[in-house]
């Protein structure tokens, strides 16, 4: 799993742009590191997210960090170099879809 962090202007939640070769999928996660009441907010606005950014949400709780995962399967990543690009496009797609989301959240 590789990721790249996009920052959001507060130190409270993050985006990570997700990369997963061996299970051929690309994601993104809003990263909630210690805010359980923002994480849980995120999490019970799960189905928000997967309306607007048209993928099942993977709700995460762990002891400190919480938020939502969203991923699409069936991407081929290893040995095809071409795709990269629109894989990138797309998550920064989702990006923007996710902040306007955040946003009417008011997180």
């Amino acid at each position: 799993m590789s990721w790249s962090t996009l920052r959001c202007g507060t130190s409270t939640y993050h985006l990570a742009l997700l990369i997963d070769t061996q299970h051929g999928r690309i994601g993104i996660e809003l990263y909630v590191p210690d805010d359980k009441e923002i994480g849980h907010k995120a999490i019970e606005s799960a189905s928000l997210f997967e309306e607007r950014l048209g993928l099942k949400a993977v709700p995460f709780d762990a002891k400190k960090a919480s938020g939502v995962r969203i991923y699409k399967d069936g991407c081929k990543i290893k040995g095809n170099q071409n795709a990269w690009p629109g894989y990138v496009k797309q998550q920064l797609d989702w990006a923007l879809a996710m902040r306007q989301v955040i946003a009417e959240l008011g997180l």
